[in-house]
């Protein structure tokens, strides 16, 4: 991260630009208040939308991540109301989980197993409104058809370049280290969510045993002395939790916090939170505090 931040105001001067206009998203608000912190009199217009915790360590992060994650989850399974299957979403899911552990559903190379169910449903938590059709994908598999599962699993891992993601996580970040450490965290994560936990953590188990030592120690940005930051915090993000948005808002010098009554994973698209974005990056118009929005 901090490797890209210097990356970040070499581009600010190769621009020209006397100061650094700049939207970001989930990491990219690390980029950005890290970036702050370092060069607070460089800022000109900053948001930060879907907020890391900077202070957290890998396992920190990773739980409240991951409980976000369930909570998420439950709430798409109490969302089909009557038009829940038979039984109820959350049945499903723990039946169909069963059976991935067993035999994958399809055949060729196109099948189902836990992994891809577990994405499946973490997938489905980043976007709003997602809950009937990751339910009638569930329903499909149900009848022997894994297609519209793996094509929600497929948006999660479309979504980053995973090899640079997986170096960032594991050099930025004090971590459990070494097979053993990394299982018994893992175990943790199952306690928090046993339909989650295993695929959250072992998605990063390459961090047991990196090559390379942490090259940062977690110092929590604060941006002394920069121009005002607007925070966008949205109160149903599973993979950032609005906990995280407040203490950023918080914490910085000089930010005021939007909080967004919503749910999935960040905030832009939402038309009162566009406008509010927008009228700050264009024309610096700080939003009042305790601005809010709702879907």
């Amino acid at each position: 991260t901090h490797d890209t931040v210097l990356d970040m105001e070499a581009i600010r001067r190769a621009l020209g630009d006397e100061q650094l206009t700049y939207y970001g998203f989930s990491y990219g608000t690390a980029l950005g208040s890290f970036y702050a912190n370092e060069f607070p009199d460089r800022v000109r217009a900053i948001v930060l939308d879907g907020v890391v915790d900077p202070d957290a360590d890998l396992e920190e992060f990773l739980v409240a991540q991951t409980q976000g994650f369930e909570d998420s989850l439950d709430a798409i399974f109490d969302s089909c109301g009557s038009d829940c299957p038979k039984g109820g979403a959350d049945a499903l899911y723990d039946r169909l989980a069963k059976l991935v552990e067993r035999t994958p559903i399809g055949s060729g190379n196109t099948t189902l197993g836990p992994a891809e169910l577990a994405v499946a449903a973490i997938s489905a938590t980043y976007t709003p409104d997602s809950g009937p059709q990751f339910i009638a994908a569930m329903e499909d598999a149900d009848d022997g058809d894994p297609d519209a599962l793996l094509g929600i699993a497929q948006e999660y891992y479309n979504a980053v370049d995973f090899t640079p993601y997986l170096a960032i996580e594991c050099i930025d970040q004090p971590h459990p280290e070494g097979f053993d450490e990394w299982q018994a965290f893992v175990e943790r994560l199952e306690e928090v969510s046993p339909r989650l936990g295993g695929s959250i953590g072992n998605e990063l188990v390459p961090c047991a045993d990196w090559p390379v030592e942490v090259q940062r120690t977690p110092t929590f940005p604060k941006a002394t002395g920069s121009d005002p930051i607007v925070v966008v915090g949205n109160t149903g993000d599973a993979a950032t939790p609005f906990a995280q948005a407040k203490t950023m808002a918080e914490r910085l010098d000089n930010a005021v916090l939007v909080t967004h009554k919503g749910t999935g994973h960040t905030s832009y698209g939402n038309p009162c939170v566009d406008e509010i974005t927008a009228a700050y990056l264009v024309d610096l118009k700080v939003p009042d505090e305790g601005t809010t929005c709702s879907d």
